[in-house]
């Protein structure tokens, strides 16, 4: 019995870690000549860092969780830090990402492209948080830096002008 308790509890720990990381999808836009791209940071718990670049090159930023409640224009703080550094923040406001998740959402052209950089350059921590104040909520999450370089560098070729 020991030991099936053993072998099922690693192979959640393996799950946990392989389910965590960085990737990065692009695709050719259908009305540019230009390429779109999508950058996810996936956690073991099912919810993501999101940020995209559409085939105008405009940027987008969001954490998305899963929830029944997707009430749109819900004020919120995104909060980053990378490697233990100054934590950066973004105002934010709460949309339906889809029929399952909710996510709130940052659209400054500047901050995003410089949090793509600095998250193509960690080492050892990309910790993202979302504060809600009018409810007091504050939720964290961890999706490592696994793949994060590699994914960082494929959204920026793919998103610079």
């Amino acid at each position: 019995m020991l030991r099936l308790t053993t072998l099922i509890l690693l192979t959640g720990l393996s799950t946990a870690q392989a389910a965590q990381g960085w990737i990065t999808k692009v695709e050719d836009d259908v009305f540019s000549d230009k390429k779109s791209a999508t950058m996810l940071g996936f956690t073991p718990s099912g919810d993501s860092v999101y940020i995209e670049c559409d085939g105008d090159h405009e940027l987008e930023f969001a954490v998305l969780s899963k929830s029944e409640d997707k009430s749109p224009g819900v004020p919120g703080i995104l909060v980053v830090k990378i490697d233990g550094g100054e934590a950066l923040r973004f105002t934010a406001a709460s949309y339906a990402h889809n029929d399952e998740y909710v996510g709130f959402k940052n659209e400054d052209q500047e901050q995003i492209r410089s949090l793509v950089k600095a998250i193509g350059q960690a080492n050892k921590a990309a910790l993202f948080g979302l504060q809600i104040p009018i409810v007091d909520i504050k939720a964290s999450l961890n999706p490592g830096v696994k793949g994060s370089s590699k994914a960082a560098s494929q959204f920026l070729e793919a998103c610079t002008d």
